[in-house]
Formats: structure tokens, sequence, C-alpha cells
């Protein structure tokens, strides 16, 4: 039985070597238009060449590759064959759901000090701070890892927090919170992309408003985190996430994609300068990127892309409020759908992402816009994208 279990996967690899043989001699015309469409676009800044340059010659790459979601659905499907767990930086648990691969230990002292610093900078300009720090797909336990297999984000957390905490930096724990208040922690997230769900992130914004209810006092409506007054909008197998996207349909599998709209008057306004974005209407109109769901292509739209995808700078404002409250956010791609509904009890919501927008260009933003409360928001990812963490200017 293993000697024929053998012989099946030989052949697979066989043939998939041809095909990816193919693919190579396509695309060789691609590969010296992406290097030097990168080294052009690096000597042009001046810019040394390192791992970011690298990292330029893959993205051009990539975006040039011929037929390149075929071959991803292919690979995915020898994976898949193999009963292998691994793909592409993906990693599938025992039940079904897709994350990235293991996460390292690392040490969170540097990534701490830095909040405390920005802590200390806006406490210097009358301005409170607080931390939200975002589930990891994999909880604690460990549960429904692959055999071998250990995430260690969680511990990263723990020594996060411990040393938040020991400085008085205030935060929100929200995987703490999902325990505490007994939500199941995986169907908490999308099944084959690494960020938690909509109703989730509805269930999130809830949290950050009782949190910061100080700042919003009388101005705070219980009645908008009631979530049966909103719509839930299912849009059938549009749905391929981030880890999916990496791995092919046949691999990880369509899921839906499920949103949620207010079924109550709403009047917003936002402006993404980056895109040349200026709108004004419902909150459907306006913080939902319609678009997409008409133009069906499952491999370009991720679950950011219902939300205008990560942006430098947004300012969402609220013209049915009145309350002068307003809010800042410094996230990555776990804040981009919690922000659309903190725009319903804050008349301001403004967001920068560190790694399309400078520290530099924020702190201007921050001394124009003179928020009440600014907030860091990130999911375990980024611990390996340190850019996200340098607030300050060195």
């Amino acid at each position: 039985m293993n000697s024929e279990k053998s012989k099946n996967g030989y052949s697979l690899i066989v043939v998939f070597s041809l095909v990816v043989g193919y693919f190579f001699i396509t695309n060789i015309a691609n590969a010296n238009l992406a290097i030097k469409n990168a080294i052009n676009n690096f000597l042009e800044t001046d810019t040394y060449i390192s791992k970011e340059i690298i990292l330029s010659i893959e993205k051009e790459y990539n975006d040039a590759f011929a037929q390149k979601n075929q071959l991803v659905t292919l690979n995915g499907i020898i994976t898949k064959i193999l009963d292998e767990k691994e793909l592409n930086g993906t990693l599938k648990l025992e039940n079904g759901l897709l994350t990235n691969s293991t996460s390292d230990k690392l040490d969170m002292a540097s990534y701490a000090n830095n909040m405390i610093e920005l802590n200390d900078y806006l406490s210097s300009k009358n301005i409170e701070y607080m931390h939200f720090q975002a589930p990891n797909k994999v909880p604690e336990s460990n549960e429904f890892m692959p055999r071998g297999r250990y995430s260690y984000a969680r511990e990263n957390v723990l020594e996060l927090l411990e040393i938040l905490n020991n400085n008085d930096v205030p935060y929100i724990d929200f995987e703490a919170l999902m325990v505490e208040q007994r939500i199941d922690h995986y169907n908490s997230f999308f099944i084959n992309d690494i960020h938690w769900n909509n109703k989730t992130a509805f269930w999130a914004h809830e949290q950050i408003v009782r949190k910061t209810e100080n700042i919003l006092g009388s101005s705070m409506n219980e009645e908008l985190f009631d979530i049966n007054r909103y719509n839930e909008i299912i849009v059938k197998g549009l749905f391929l996430g981030s880890a999916a996207r990496k791995t092919g349909r046949l691999y990880a599998g369509i899921e839906d994609y499920k949103y949620y709209v207010p079924d109550f008057r709403t009047n917003m306004h936002i402006e993404i300068p980056g895109i040349g974005l200026d709108k004004t209407g419902t909150f459907q109109d306006v913080l939902i990127n319609n678009s997409i769901i008409d133009d069906y292509k499952i491999f370009d739209y991720g679950h950011s892309s219902f939300f205008y995808d990560n942006q430098g700078y947004v300012k969402i404002t609220n013209l049915e409020l009145n309350n002068n409250k307003k809010i800042f956010l410094i996230k990555d791609s776990f804040g981009i759908n919690v922000a659309p509904f903190l725009a319903l009890h804050y008349e301001e919501v403004h967001f920068v992402d560190l790694r399309l927008f400078s520290n530099k260009d924020m702190l201007a933003k921050l001394d124009e816009i003179k928020p009440d409360i600014v907030a860091t928001i990130n999911g375990t990812e980024m611990f390996d994208v340190p850019i996200v963490f340098e607030y300050l200017p060195q």
C-alpha cells in the first residue's frame, strides 16, 4: 500500500516538474522585465541594494507572471493529494482552516519599548493612547496544529502585554476577552484567511468603544452594539482569503463572504488621498468597496479589498454625529474592518498604515487633527514587519 502511494507521489512530482518547466520557459521574458523594472525603481531613488530590492523584484515578477493563478492552483492540487500540511508559507490546520506558518519565539522588548515611547510622546500632548492586540488564528492551546508544529504567537503577545502592563500602558487583549466571553476561537476567523471575520470585527469594535467610554461619555449609544440592527449581506463563493491565494482554490476551498451594514440611516464621508477617493453617502455606499463584488476575480480580491485595501491614510467622517470626538488608529489589516464600525460612534476616524505612510507624516497628521485618542491595532503577523512599530522618527 505504501509502495503504491509512493509510486503515485513520484508520478505526480514528475508531471508537476514538467508543468513547472513549461511555466518557467514561458516566463523568462517576464523575469527579465521584472528585474529591470525593480532595479530602475531603486536607482531612481538612490536606494542601496538590500532586502528591499529583492522583495521588489519578487513583487514585479509575481505581478508579471503569466498564468500565475493556474500554477498556484496546480501546486495546491499536488500538495493536497500528497496530504502535505504546508505550502508557500501557509499551514493547513487539522480542522481544515488555513493560517500562516508557525510563529517563532521573539524578544518583544523592542516592540513594547516603541509603544511606551509613543505613550509618553502622546501624554506630553495630552492625548490618550491604547494598544489593541488582535488574536492569532492559532490559540494559546495550539489546538489543531499539525503534529510536530508549534506557534509561539500567543507567548509573544503575553510577553508584550506584560511589559506594557508594568509600564502602565493600557491595552485590550482580544484573545483573553474571547476566552472570558466564551467565544469560539476558530469560528471568529475566516476559513482561508488569517484575519478575524467581519462578525468578530463588529464584536471587537464594541470592546474598543466600551474601553474608551471615558472619551465618548454620554454620546456612547448602546443600541449600536445590537447586531440585529444591521443587515448581514452574504456574497456566495466570492472569497479566496490571503492564505488561500497562496495555495489555490482547490487546496483551500472558496468561502462565502459575509459583511454587515446598518439597517438605519447613515451619512458618511470618506477621504483616501492615495487613490483619489472623496465620497459621501450611506455606510454601505461609502465604506464598502461594492465594485469588486460585481467584478468577479477571486484571486485578485482579498478581505482587505472590500474596504479599499490597506491605504497609507484614510479619514472617515460621520456626518450624522456632532460629538466632536476623534480616534486615530495606527493599524495593519486587522483594523481595516473595525474602523468603519468605530465611525458610527466617533465623528472622525483617522487611520494610517506605517507600511505605506511615514511616521514623520503621521506625527504631522496628529498635530493637525488633535485626536482624543490614538490607538495601535495589530495582528501577531506584523511582528515580522518592524516598520509597523516604528512610531517615532529616530
